[in-house]
């Protein structure tokens, strides 16, 4: 079996049993138990770099020598939650910035 870990969700270990996803993506980021299932939780993160009009020579806004202050990043994060019943992955859900 074969993990892309640009592609987390693309549905390869729906209907697969809990321990090939455990066995291949290791333990998931965080579990949620309830009555009927568990939800097994990965996360991935990544930074972006947020570039738009610049801000500089206004009144108490100070820049290095190039005029531009430097863009700020933020993080988007990107889940992927896989749906357990009776130890199987029928389905899958992401949720986030997964774009």
């Amino acid at each position: 079996m074969v993990w892309s870990s640009s592609k987390p969700g693309d549905g390869q270990f729906v209907g697969k049993p809990q321990a090939d996803l455990v066995k291949v993506l290791g333990p998931p980021a965080r579990t949620e138990v309830l009555s009927d299932r568990t939800h097994l939780i990965y996360e991935k993160r990544r930074s972006k770099t947020v570039v738009g009009e610049s801000f500089c020579n206004g009144p108490g806004v100070e820049c290095d020598g190039t005029g531009f202050p430097p863009p700020p990043s933020v993080t988007l994060v990107c889940d992927t939650i896989f749906a357990v019943s009776d130890r199987i992955a029928p389905a899958y859900d992401l949720r986030g910035f997964c774009g």
